[in-house]
């Protein structure tokens, strides 16, 4: 609570200093508007009593963002883990761990405003992408059950009311090779369409020492599509499709850690390199389509979403990380999901301003195959669930304003698995919450204002559909009770600086481990853990053509009571692991790094023909644990990325050149551990390429 107060002293005092009113006169570099839909309606970042951190195209880019998996590296207090072959954000220590299906994630990820429930999905390249927004703290009010740590928002482009377009070509290190169209044009007076079409592939990064070669070639093809129609001036109505395939076995190759492997008398292997005698597999497609309809009213505007989701991952991996034929796990992932929401917010300037809705959620997941050499099984579950939503925000003076919001959930979940073609058992939960927010702001100054802000996340109840245990029992919803101040400020038209702290309360953590004899998934609740922290970023547009963003957290996050923890230890041998329980109270919770920081910059330059644009990235991060008895350790790293482009005086030819971890940093993508190996593959070296767009 320390770092609470102190931010409290310290808002005050930069609150009292005076603020530069800024006026159509002011002159000299700026960092510019920054409008976000956090609240699920268009607003300054600077008015909105959240902390997020949000990124356009072009910063992207400039940082040498081109996956999801990036993300963490201009986010701090983020972190993009991978498990296997399922992407798992931990923001602010808070993060899903369980991987099986139906699990969905606590930081959930929303394209347009469609939630992204199955976490298979979590790992894409950002292709026609116009911004991105990582809003940190329970967003359960109006996002929903599952959104405890934060979410992830991710904003395409809509079609445009001319014709344009862009091609884009890039080759790297690895024989990567990389390349986007976008088209988008009008069709007549009120109806656009867009398109996106995106590829990739390479020869992989890590040596297969049984084989020969690499052993994790990838390849990614992705299409977006958007139609929109414009009936009225107040009306709109964008029908959007996707489509992603994509084969990348990148987290589930590797070496063993410290040599701890069952089958290390066939050896063992070395640094980038894997030496696996069951071939490692991931091959995940999906398809989707949204339909997101709006209208103004003389006094609210009404949104109508829904969506159809369709995804499926085939998975073979060998578990003990060895040439010996010791241990395997063979599955396929089904999932379909509906959603639909529908929402009226108020649009007058008035000092009261409001926003209600409901939300259905509908989806069936299955491990569609599951062998770990030991039994066949095939379950299946199901969720259904129902949300009423609503906030209030009222102007109690011209400084200050205060909100309440609400979201009552129910949901029914349900489960029936077969072992060995044979029915095996079924079970079924019912679970309901009721996620308050109260938040208090003020205004300091015309460009300085302070917030309080009380909010409660809850990730619903899940079966663990890999369990053999009977009866088969939901684990526990987790929930999060969180507290945040925050202090956002303009001293002036160049300059952006917000702070904020946090306290959380995490209940019923759900925690994940392997089964000593499968190898599947075990899934427990932790008793409860604390976490609190402190965040800081800044903008600066330095001058007219340089500009810097730099960010740090500090996060601490410990299991206040976890007395019964399933834990996986070496065998005196190092020939597997050991499985038991212990008591971890006191020990940091897993994938979260106390100190987090970024720093990117871009400097463009006038020259005779064009210009030249100099951008770069850094990110460090302290150490961190994989595993809740803390023995897997991830060291601190800084990685840096950088990039030199020319662009010509009309812009239609844009050529770069780029380095992806220029400190060829080594840490681990993913760390596995079972009962025959604790293994981890290792990221992307340091990656050399160019690029040539061609606008239209």
């Amino acid at each position: 609570m320390r770092a609470i107060w102190l931010l409290a002293a310290s808002s005050l005092v930069l609150g009292a200093t005076p603020a530069f009113a800024q006026t159509a006169e002011d002159e000299g570099p700026s960092v510019g508007e920054i409008f976000v839909t956090a609240q699920k309606r268009e607003e300054r970042l600077q008015d909105v009593p959240i902390t997020v951190t949000t990124m356009t195209a072009s910063q992207l880019e400039n940082a040498g963002m081109g996956s999801s998996r990036d993300l963490a590296q201009v986010t701090p207090g983020l972190v993009v883990a991978q498990q296997t072959v399922v992407t798992q954000p931990v923001l602010r220590g808070v993060g899903t761990r369980g991987v099986g299906p139906g699990d969905e994630s606590t930081v959930p990820i929303y394209i347009d405003g469609v939630y992204s429930s199955v976490q298979h999905a979590g790992t894409f390249d950002l292709a026609n992408v116009e911004r991105i927004e990582v809003l940190k703290g329970p967003q359960g009010t109006l996002f929903g059950r599952n959104a405890v740590g934060g979410a992830i928002s991710i904003v395409t482009r809509d079609p445009a009311p001319v014709l344009e377009g862009s091609l884009s070509a890039s080759y790297a290190s690895f024989n990567r090779r990389r390349g986007e169209l976008y088209l988008s044009s009008p069709i007549t007076d009120n109806l656009g369409a867009n398109l996106t079409l995106y590829a990739s592939e390479d020869d992989g990064y890590i040596r297969d020492g049984l084989r020969g070669g690499y052993i994790n070639p990838a390849t990614s093809i992705i299409g977006r599509a958007k139609l929109r129609w414009d009936p009225t001036a107040n009306t709109d109505v964008t029908l959007a499709l996707n489509y992603a395939q994509s084969e990348d076995n990148s987290g589930l190759v590797g070496r063993p850690i410290d040599g701890v492997t069952a089958g290390a008398a066939s050896g063992v292997a070395g640094d980038y390199e894997a030496m696996m005698n069951n071939l490692p597999e991931s091959v995940y497609f999906t398809r989707g389509l949204s339909v997101t309809g709006r209208h103004s009213f003389d006094n609210f505007d009404l949104t109508a979403l829904a969506s159809y989701q369709r995804t499926r991952q085939h998975t073979n991996s060998d578990s003990d990380a060895s040439p010996a034929p010791l241990a395997f796990l063979t599955f396929i992932v089904g999932d379909e999901t509906y959603t639909a929401e529908i929402r009226a917010t108020s649009n007058g300037d008035g000092p009261l301003q409001w926003i209600v809705g409901g939300y259905y959620f509908n989806a069936e997941s299955c491990y569609c195959y599951f062998n770990s050499g030991s039994a066949l099984l095939l379950p299946t579950q199901t969720s259904e669930a129902y949300a009423l939503f609503g906030e209030l925000t009222y102007d109690l003076t011209d400084r200050l304003a205060v909100t309440g919001g609400l979201r009552y959930s129910i949901e029914d979940r349900a489960i029936e698995t077969l072992r060995n073609g044979v029915f095996y058992g079924a079970g079924e939960a019912d679970f309901e919450q009721l996620s308050p927010r109260f938040t208090a702001t003020y205004a300091l100054s015309d460009t300085s204002r302070v917030y309080f802000t009380y909010s409660q996340g809850f990730k619903s109840g899940v079966f663990n559909a890999s369990s053999t245990a009977l009866p088969l029992t939901a684990v526990e919803p987790e929930v999060l009770d969180a507290y945040e101040i925050g202090f956002k400020s303009e001293p002036s038209r160049a300059v952006r600086f917000n702070l904020s702290a946090y306290f959380y309360e995490h209940e019923n953590l759900q925690v994940s481990s392997r089964s000593p004899i499968t190898n599947a998934t075990i899934l427990q609740n932790a008793a409860s853990s604390e976490i609190y922290g402190a965040e800081a970023q800044l903008d600066w547009a330095v001058t007219d053509n340089f500009n810097l963003t730099a960010g740090l957290a500090y996060t601490h996050a410990e299991f206040v009571s976890f007395p019964d923890a399933n834990i996986l230890t070496p065998r005196p041998t190092n020939l597997g692991n050991v499985s038991g329980f212990a008591d971890v109270s006191g020990f940091a919770v897993p994938r979260t790094p106390e100190l987090t920081f970024n720093l990117r910059g871009d400097y463009t330059a006038p020259l005779a023909s064009g210009e030249l644009t100099i951008a770069g990235n850094i990110y460090a991060s302290s150490e961190y644990y994989w595993n809740v008895q803390n023995t897997l350790r991830s060291p601190a790293f800084v990685a840096v990325n950088g990039q030199v482009s020319w662009t010509s005086p009309d812009e239609d030819y844009v050529l770069g050149l780029f380095v992806e971890n220029l400190t060829d940093d080594d840490r681990y993508l993913s760390v596995t551990s079972t009962s025959t190996a604790n293994y981890g593959s290792q990221v992307r070296p340091r990656t050399v390429g160019v690029r040539v767009q061609r606008n239209f």
